[in-house]
């Protein structure tokens, strides 16, 4: 849940993992909810210090870096408000959903994209993944053009009916565009002369390379980023026939300065991305 997410990483307190508990937890979100302080505003005084001895860039860099932060804290906190929507002259009230969850699957994946980008980008932390949805997924996509009633994961078994595999097609294709949404933000973050994007090494894909069949081999992925000059981006690599995954894996660590002799049951380090 984005509440946890961003105070486990920006408000230094002792929150669960956010994989270990349950979103919805009255005794959690009542502790959530109690604490609204600012992180900025705990900070305020010593930010203005810093800010007035740093250079004309270096202020400008920090005033954006501050208000991105602003920003996600006020859509947090405006996921978190309890309030009631009124339609039709207030005869038909509508209750939003249970604090701390978003609306909307648009809105919730949207914000924690933009809090692993302040991660980053602030160096709170170097690794970190986001599952979009597990395998067994009954995420509703019903708001996407073209796609009707139907799990995600249903609706990956098309079974090549044409119908169904238009409406999961198109299920994929707004995943990939959230990816691009969080590496084109990436991009646009100077560090220096280079971007956050350069610095780093983004990896998008799944476990099957057909969920309808349950086939985990020729799978497709996207490596974004240059990893500081280490990665050679804007190509399409073939990996042998049986290559691990985690031979890709164990070449990333390797390049974090990871020097494992093995990851899983990788065969080797995966060569050719550089």
């Amino acid at each position: 849940m984005p509440q946890l997410a961003f105070d486990r990483l920006f408000r230094n307190q002792r929150v669960p993992v956010v994989s270990s508990v349950n979103p919805r937890d009255p005794s959690l979100l009542g502790s959530l909810q109690r604490d609204e302080t600012s992180l900025l505003d705990i900070v305020l005084d010593q930010a203005k210090d810093l800010r007035s001895k740093g250079s004309g860039a270096d202020q400008a860099r920090l005033d954006e870096y501050f208000e991105s932060l602003r920003s996600v804290e006020r859509r947090l906190e405006a996921a978190l408000k309890p309030q009631k929507r009124w339609i039709n002259e207030n005869e038909f009230p509508l209750d939003r959903p249970a604090p701390g969850i978003p609306d909307t699957h648009i809105e919730h994946v949207r914000l924690m994209l933009d809090i692993l980008l302040l991660a980053f980008w602030t160096d709170s932390t170097r690794i970190a993944t986001f599952m979009f949805g597990d395998a067994q997924s009954a995420q509703d996509f019903s708001f996407l053009e073209g796609v009707s009633r139907g799990s995600f994961h249903g609706l990956s078994h098309h079974r090549d009916v044409p119908e169904t595999r238009a409406k999961y097609e198109r299920i994929v294709t707004w995943h990939v565009e959230q990816f691009a949404y969080f590496i084109g933000r990436m991009r646009k973050l100077d560090e220096g002369g280079s971007s956050l994007l350069d610095n780093s090494m983004v990896l998008y894909g799944g476990s099957l390379s057909d969920g309808n069949r349950h086939i985990e081999e020729n799978l497709p992925l996207v490596l974004a980023g240059r990893g500081k000059g280490t990665l050679k981006p804007g190509r399409r690599l073939r990996a042998a026939p049986k290559t691990p995954m985690c031979n890709l894996h164990l070449a990333l660590l390797h390049r974090m300065g990871a020097k494992k002799a093995s990851f899983g049951d990788s065969t080797g380090v995966l060569e050719g991305l550089g």
